[in-house]
């Protein structure tokens, strides 16, 4: 094989790097900025202020890793985390199916009502959670409260026979209901969103693969399992990892919802770093908190990309 003289090597360089490389650097350069302003830097200061304590204003005292230790001994730590997850355990698989279901009915649906129907069903993912907590205050009121109405009317001609008179749920008060209806409107705040990539997922499936399909005599349920789910399984990788991590992040609604939230019932590890933040003089401590749940859940992500086979998750 014939070797490149090494001036025209040494001119192809530099004709790379006068043409392409140099605008490449400075078009990139911008978003290197905001990332490092935005994201390196701060994360980086958290990362040495977790070493230091402040037990005194304006004074550091070099700790090691003993906050560390204090946190993740924190009982209390621990109960906020799996009040997230018992977030995840409800919203993550009711949020998945409804959208999948939303999203395989705007596909049947005609031209012009399927583009109203995609807009209605995003219309809940442009409210702020503030305003979707104010929102299911008033539908889950105790007294007043449109569920409890409804299930008064279902429950009405049980009455009328004979059984027990319609008591209202306090659904915002009791402790084994309350996470219940905090998950309600959160899998109905961002169920336009999942429906949406549902939607874009089920448009990038051919639509020889169900022609074919029809021809060979599948069947509805055949074509769903082995042409519809194979399909969508990256875009469920995606959905699934996103789902998991704001689900164990939620923090507006059940604290508009709980009236500021309940610690130890409504309030996940975002609601615990909110409440040692503002009322715990050491700020350390809810730096380090922040620290080990941002870990936890990356590895949580990474274990969830390793145990669901996907060709995409593993680029």
């Amino acid at each position: 094989m014939q070797k490149t003289p090494t001036a025209i090597r040494f001119f192809s360089a530099r004709r790379i790097l006068k043409g392409d490389l140099i605008p490449s650097l400075v078009l990139l350069l911008p978003s290197f900025a905001l990332l490092t302003v935005f994201i390196a830097a701060p994360l980086g200061y958290s990362l040495v202020m977790s070493l230091f304590d402040t037990p005194a204003r304006n004074e550091l005292v070099f700790v090691g890793f003993n906050t560390y230790g204090h946190v993740l001994g924190d009982p209390a730590f621990w109960k906020a985390l799996l009040i997230g997850g018992r977030y995840a355990l409800v919203i993550v698989p009711s949020q998945i199916i409804i959208a999948f279901l939303l999203a395989s009915l705007a596909t049947k649906l005609r031209r012009r009502f399927g583009a109203f129907f995609k807009v209605a069903v995003y219309i809940p993912c442009v409210l702020s959670g503030v305003v979707v907590g104010v929102i299911f205050l008033s539908v889950f009121q105790e007294d007043t409260g449109v569920f409890n109405a409804i299930l008064s009317a279902l429950w009405k001609p049980f009455a009328l026979a004979g059984a027990k008179p319609f008591t209202p749920i306090a659904w915002l008060s009791d402790p084994s209901v309350d996470w219940l209806a905090c998950s309600v409107a959160v899998v109905w705040a961002g169920l336009g969103y999942t429906t949406l990539i549902m939607l874009g997922g089920l448009y990038d499936i051919p639509v020889d693969y169900y022609e074919a399909a029809t021809i060979d005599g599948a069947g509805k349920l055949a074509k769903l399992f082995h042409i519809t789910l194979p399909g969508l399984k990256n875009v469920f990788v995606y959905v699934l990892v996103s789902l998991i991590v704001s689900s164990v992040q939620v923090f507006e609604i059940p604290y508009i919802m709980t009236g500021k939230g309940q610690i130890g019932t409504t309030m996940g590890p975002i609601g615990f770093l909110f409440d040692k933040f503002n009322y715990d003089i050491n700020k350390t401590y809810a730096t380090v908190a922040s620290i080990v749940i941002a870990i936890i859940l990356a590895l949580l992500s990474s274990i969830i990309f390793r145990v669901i086979s996907s060709e995409k998750s593993e680029a």
